[in-house]
C-alpha cells in the first residue's frame, strides 16, 4: 500500500469537468484567501516536566489570537488570556511536546 501522504491529487485527470472546476476553485480559495489572511510563525517545543505558566517566545512582534497545532503529545495548556508580544504562557502536566502555527488571522480591514 503507498504512502497517502506522499500522494498529490491530480484535478486534470478527474473526468468530470464540474468536479475539476469545483477543485480549482476550492484550491484557490484555501491557498489564496485562507491563508494569506493569516500572519503566522511555525513553532516547536518541548517541556520536560510539570511546569506553570511558562514562557516561550514566539518570534512575532504581535500578540497571537490563534494557534494551529499539527502535532501534540502530552497534556498542556496554552493560556491565551496571558499571551503577549514576545511570549505564549503555557501550563503542563508532566512532559509535553508542540509543533504547530501560532499567530492572527486578519480581518478584512486590518
Amino acid at each position: 500500500m503507498s504512502n497517502l501522504r506522499n500522494q498529490r491529487l491530480l484535478i486534470k485527470e478527474l473526468e468530470n469537468v464540474r468536479v475539476q472546476k469545483n477543485f480549482e476553485i476550492i484550491t484557490e480559495v484555501l491557498g489564496d484567501q485562507a491563508m494569506s489572511k493569516f500572519d503566522w510563525n511555525f513553532i516547536s517545543f518541548l517541556i520536560a516536566d510539570t511546569t506553570t505558566n511558562l514562557k516561550i517566545p514566539h518570534g512575532l512582534n504581535f500578540k497571537p489570537l490563534d494557534l494551529i497545532a499539527t502535532q501534540i503529545s502530552g497534556n498542556l495548556v496554552f493560556n491565551y488570556s496571558l499571551f503577549d508580544d514576545k511570549f505564549l504562557d503555557v501550563t503542563s502536566i508532566g512532559a509535553c511536546m508542540f509543533r504547530g502555527l501560532i499567530g492572527r488571522h486578519r480581518e478584512n480591514n486590518e
